[in-house]
């Protein structure tokens, strides 16, 4: 998430948001290396800048409404996920607006949703097999008694597709 927002403040975004359904652990690192890269750029986090996305099916139109009402506020926003910033990207152009011209966007996951969206969607990478590869080892290790790290921390990669516009030009 870090690399993520710091080539969006790079890029001259200094209203960026965040968007996730919770603050799971996942996601709640995921904050945190948004919020340390805010900080790195001199930008202030506000507790406003969290987006939150309702996924149940009975409330994620009515979710993604007050979201999109929301983004007006904003250049760029951060995803969780991939699948959550293709679902943003879907109620943005339903709503009239035109991803990156009007407001950038950048998932995390590099899955296949990433990699078929047109425009094609900026993310981070991370190796899901390595990740599941360890995930095994290490329930294999818990389950034999022994101790595991606290955290494990996979390496990332940032992918730069198209959902970023350089607003550096705008400001000028």
């Amino acid at each position: 998430a870090y690399d993520a927002v710091k080539y969006l403040t790079n890029k001259g975004h200094r209203k960026i948001a965040f968007l996730s359904d919770s603050v799971g652990s996942v996601d709640s690192a995921r904050l945190k290396g948004f919020q340390s890269a805010l900080q790195d750029a001199g930008i202030d986090y506000r507790d406003e800048d969290f987006l939150r996305l309702n996924p149940w099916e009975d409330q994620i139109e009515e979710s993604l409404k007050d979201i999109c009402d929301r983004l007006d506020r904003y250049t760029a926003v951060f995803c969780v996920s991939d699948l959550y910033a293709v679902t943003l990207i879907a109620a943005l152009v339903d709503a009239g607006k035109r991803v990156p011209e009007d407001i950038s966007v950048i998932g995390f996951d590099d899955n296949m949703l990433a990699k078929l969206r047109r425009p094609g969607l900026t993310t981070v990478h991370q190796e899901i097999e390595k990740k599941g590869v360890i995930a095994a080892e290490t329930l294999i290790t818990m389950l034999n008694g022994e101790s595991v790290p606290e955290q494990i921390i996979l390496g990332t990669e940032l992918v730069i597709r198209d959902t970023v516009r350089d607003i550096r030009a705008d400001s000028e």
